[in-house]
């Protein structure tokens, strides 16, 4: 039985996606869904804008489908989109697919579980693009995808147990160590200096882009090519 009871900087979402978004245009799964695959998905998806790096989010797939599929890692706290897009949409993190389940849980699985039946986002038939779980769900879940996926257990677990402020440190590290000797890149032809946005005063640390979504962990202008 999973039991996780961390006392917990980590929180854990469901986010809704239409096919539009979990199919690709032959009718596929997204390959950068499935890690198995190695597809680097380097994007981004819309989230609440309390999301945090390090949380855990069960994406559930709307009609036709109607399941939980896979499990994904919020790489980034959430940052504004809003003047990204005309979805209504406001905020977006980077994501990093974590697991695919070989047997989804379905609608129905939840529907015949007396557990669920207060649940919030079943209740309300998921008409809302993310909902925060409460650990208590959460944990609650993960034994119903853990019973038809083998060795799923086992890997939300030791996956759990991984810090998240150990993995922010590290990153942090080599970003700090990176604009400190953006220089030695001279031996290579790049004349750097990290980019500094006059109008928005962005700095080119955890740069947002706007039109596009995602943002670039360092993002540079080199003199020598006047181009960034």
């Amino acid at each position: 039985m999973l039991d996780i009871s961390e006392p917990n900087e980590r929180q854990y979402w469901l986010w809704v996606t239409r096919p539009d978004y979990y199919l690709d245009e032959d009718g596929c799964d997204r390959e950068d869904l499935d890690p198995t695959l190695g597809a680097d998905s380097d994007g981004w998806w819309t989230c609440n804008k309390a999301t945090k790096r390090g949380d855990f989010v069960l994406l559930w797939r709307t009609s036709p489908k109607k399941d939980i599929r896979d499990l994904i890692q919020a790489e980034s706290d959430a940052y504004s989109i809003a003047d990204d897009n005309d979805q209504g949409w406001d905020y977006g993190c980077d994501y990093e697919s974590s697991h695919k389940f070989e047997h989804s849980l379905h609608v129905k699985d939840l529907r015949q579980n007396a557990y669920f039946d207060e649940w919030g986002p079943l209740r309300c038939s998921f008409q809302r693009s993310n909902f925060k779980i409460s650990l208590e769900y959460w944990n609650t879940l993960n034994n119903l995808l853990a019973l038809n996926n083998p060795g799923y257990k086992e890997f939300i677990e030791k996956t759990q147990r991984q810090p998240i402020a150990e993995s922010i440190g590290l990153e942090k590290e080599l970003e700090d160590a990176l604009v400190a000797n953006l220089g030695i890149l001279k031996r290579f032809g790049y004349n750097l200096e990290l980019y500094d946005d006059p109008i928005s005063n962005q700095t080119g640390r955890q740069f947002i882009c706007k039109g596009n979504g995602g943002r670039i962990d360092l993002l540079c202008y080199d003199r020598t090519q006047n181009d960034m």
